[in-house]
């Protein structure tokens, strides 16, 4: 679980990508590339708004936001069938 705080919310992010049959490794570090303080007690990373961050984690299994391009051969253009399930869990510390 990757923990961030604002301050006045600390919450878990936990991302995953479900191939039907196997989840991949935990993605949360990966997708949102924090290079943020911490927090010396809890460990999270100090960001200025949760609610942005889980938003842009929706982004990411939506396909939407930053991630719409996500969708699309970088090659032809041609929008990628799949059938993998971006996942997104939030829990509230």
């Amino acid at each position: 679980m990757f923990l961030i705080t604002d301050g006045k919310r600390t919450v878990g992010l936990s991302m995953w990508i479900w191939d039907g049959k196997n989840c991949s490794e935990e993605l949360a570090d990966v997708v949102m590339e924090m290079t943020v303080p911490r927090d010396p007690e809890t460990g999270a990373h100090i960001v200025p708004d949760v609610q942005y961050c889980i938003d842009y984690a929706y982004d990411w299994r939506d396909f939407t936001g930053d991630f719409y391009n996500d969708r699309f051969d970088c090659g032809t253009g041609e929008e990628i069938i799949t059938t993998d399930e971006r996942l997104v869990y939030v829990e509230e510390q």
